[in-house]
């Protein structure tokens, strides 16, 4: 269906309950109930060939699932695989634990100073998230936490850049509140292992990958604007099963920097 007509189809539906409108002042009040019908069958049928219509050439012609959430999903060219884009920013606890509550080997937590993530284990209940980091190492999975270190020379340039040198405290307060959690939980004699890692290079993007050497990883990516706060940044689902191109090639960049990475 061409993505025109339907556009005019969204565009015809005002008109028709303007009529219904317009006619229900006359003393034919049947013919503006009939026209009030006619506009809610209308509006049904164009959203049904708007959903039918939604990628047109590889591409989003009409963002369907913009008229009822957040959340919009796109396909891949090429292929009739949906990916998730989360265009409102940063997953909720909520949704961050759902989507690496059931790995099976390693998490890879990747982001500039990952703040917020170490914020969650003294400003939450252990319950929302600590607790779900705790059966993740007591079945075996490693958790990788990989940010800029806060010593590196790429780190107040760059904090400088993007208006923020006052985040540098919080980075290292980010780091030792990581170290005191690493040592709670080193000392259950966990199978699985909390790890930390720097690395010193110019910050590109926002990453948590799940057992992404594994057939059947995920990876959510969120690469950092200029203007923009990182929390606000869309975030993109990506699956090793439906988007293996993109997702090779984010995997490819995540584990490169992890290698380039120092254990702390």
């Amino acid at each position: 269906m061409n993505p025109n007509t339907v556009r005019i189809g969204l565009v015809s539906v005002p008109v028709v309950i303007s009529a219904g409108f317009q006619l229900s002042g006359l003393a034919n009040l049947w013919v503006a109930v009939g026209l009030w019908s006619l506009s809610a069958v209308w509006l049904l049928i164009v959203l049904v060939f708007a959903r039918s219509a939604s990628t047109v050439s590889g591409r989003l012609a009409i963002p369907w699932t913009l008229l009822f959430s957040k959340t919009t999903q796109i396909t891949d060219h090429g292929e009739n695989t949906p990916n998730l884009f989360y265009e409102g920013g940063r997953f909720s606890i909520s949704d961050k634990v759902a989507f690496f509550e059931n790995a099976e080997h390693e998490v890879i937590e990747f982001g500039l100073g990952l703040s917020t993530f170490s914020s969650y284990f003294r400003g939450r209940r252990p319950a929302e998230f600590r607790n779900p980091i705790l059966l993740l190492l007591e079945r075996g999975v490693r958790y990788k936490c990989v940010m800029l270190d806060p010593n590196s020379p790429f780190t107040e340039p760059y904090l400088a850049d993007i208006g923020e040198p006052e985040y540098l405290n919080r980075m290292r307060d980010a780091i030792e509140t990581l170290k005191s959690v690493q040592s709670e939980f080193h000392r259950l004699n966990l199978p699985g292992t909390l790890e930390l890692y720097t690395y010193s290079h110019s910050p590109f993007m926002y990453a948590c990958s799940v057992d992404g050497a594994f057939g059947g990883g995920k990876m959510q990516v969120s690469n950092y604007l200029f203007g923009a706060r990182r929390s606000e940044c869309p975030v993109l689902v990506l699956t090793k099963a439906d988007n293996s191109q993109a997702f090779a090639t984010y995997w490819r960049s995540l584990t490169a920097a992890v290698a380039s990475s120092t254990r702390i």
